[in-house]
């Protein structure tokens, strides 16, 4: 109870900003994945351009978009699109360097994204993304400061592509992407605080 009153009241544990429009989408080749339009949902059925934006948009709900690309062979050439299923989203706000992006999706270990994080001036950084054993990615955006710094002062836009073909719904399977703040050291060592006094209350109980 100690830890999750620290976690819910600390100013570094802010609501998260989830993205409220899509900025641009394609589907990419049509010649992969479950169908040769956009699919998903709770479940993989067809989807309309309306609904796989709509599955994009706000907090988890467990409402997805597969995004479906071919491992196999490289997503770009210098200088070319990416060829992929791709979808790119923008928020109420800007947000800069000190923030982390969090991404929602569905899919099994392993199902790999392209990440472009767009800045004012049109610049992107780009990193290939693969989710863990949980369902969010965290991307701590603190190293692209100096970048930046030269591109406009701050990001706007999110963009994600898939780079995998795997399971059910073949693809990576977004649900969501947010903007939140970097839990600052000092949430950590109350939580650290909170474990550490806890246990030496069980210890003293045990000594009674």
């Amino acid at each position: 109870m100690m830890i999750g009153s620290v976690l819910m009241t600390h100013p570094s544990y802010a609501a998260t900003m989830y993205a409220d429009h899509v900025t641009g989408s394609f589907r990419g080749d049509t010649t992969i994945g479950f169908s040769t339009g956009f699919y998903g949902g709770t479940f993989p059925v067809t989807l309309t351009d309306p609904q796989a934006r709509a599955a994009v948009l706000g907090a988890p709900d467990n409402n997805f978009v597969s995004l479906p690309g071919n491992e196999a062979v490289s997503p770009t050439a210098v200088g070319s699109p990416f060829k992929w299923a791709y979808v790119e989203v923008g928020f109420a706000g800007n947000f800069g360097t000190n923030m982390q992006l969090v991404i929602t999706e569905l899919g099994d270990n392993a199902e790999s994204a392209q990440l472009f994080i767009w800045t004012l001036d049109g610049g992107n950084v780009q990193r290939t993304i693969t989710r863990g054993a949980a369902d969010t990615v965290l991307i701590d955006l603190s190293s692209y400061a100096g970048f930046v710094s030269a591109h406009g002062g701050a990001f706007n836009r999110v963009g994600i592509g898939g780079l995998d073909l795997g399971v059910d719904s073949p693809g990576f399977d977004l649900d969501a992407i947010g903007v939140t703040n970097v839990p600052e050291p000092s949430a950590l060592i109350l939580v650290g605080s909170g474990l550490v006094g806890l246990g030496w209350r069980r210890m003293s109980g045990a000594r009674r």
